[in-house]
């Protein structure tokens, strides 16, 4: 904020002064002008294509320009690696349950059985509802095998799993709302100090250009100069 008023200072003051106006009210809106028109120009070259060419570049330049370019344009970044923490927090619900049931196996060739045991609760989480008793006892008869135990306690297993897995989803919805939530503060106050800085900067481009309104003693004596 503070470096977008310092240039639209400079800017309002620069073209008040190349305006040719002593009236300070047509001269500060000289300097209004320049302020919208680079304000246009930042926002439009961080918001084109070009932006993803020049990266950095370009965010260095219209942070120059104007500053509130860079704010506007980083609203949504803000929003994200404010989120970002919380996001990353959250685990796939399958994968305790996965780890489980590579860890209990026996038989012959328990790879296969450890993979086709995962693969059968896999498909009781994902399948269709509709079909959850047959895929229960698919599970269950796959869960017995890899582990070499009874089918009445593998279908128990299987009922802790469901449980487990409802305990993870219902975790994992709070964790992706409080993420919402805290992006939607982040890009609240990102749009904040874009209307800020975008309001005093034009403030101080129509102050700028009200200050650097040449004098008719100065017009004068350029005129006299061009003649001789």
């Amino acid at each position: 904020v503070a470096s977008g008023i310092v240039a639209s200072l400079a800017g309002g003051l620069i073209a008040g002064r190349l305006s040719g106006k002593p009236l300070p009210g047509a001269a500060a809106l000289h300097g209004l002008v320049s302020w919208a028109v680079t304000t246009l120009v930042v926002l439009y070259l961080l918001t084109s294509a070009a932006s993803g060419l020049v990266g950095g570049t370009l965010s260095t330049v219209s942070g120059a320009l104007g500053g509130a370019g860079t704010l506007v344009g980083g609203t949504v970044q803000t929003a994200a690696q404010a989120a970002a923490p919380s996001l990353a927090k959250i685990s796939n619900p399958l994968d305790g349950i996965e780890q489980k049931v590579r860890q209990q196996t026996a038989g012959q060739d328990p790879q296969a059985a450890r993979d086709a045991a995962v693969a059968a609760i896999k498909a009781l989480f994902t399948g269709d509802a509709s079909q959850k008793q047959q895929a229960e006892a698919r599970a269950a008869d796959a869960l017995a095998k890899a582990q070499n135990i009874p089918v009445d306690q593998a279908r128990q297993q299987i009922q802790d799993y469901e449980t487990q897995y409802d305990q993870a989803v219902a975790t994992a919805k709070q964790k992706a709302e409080a993420a919402a939530v805290t992006a939607k503060s982040a890009a609240t106050q990102g749009a904040f100090y874009a209307a800020l800085a975008l309001i005093l900067g034009a403030l101080a481009a129509f102050l700028g250009g009200r200050l650097g309104a040449p004098k008719p003693a100065t017009l004068l004596g350029a005129y006299e100069t061009r003649r001789v």
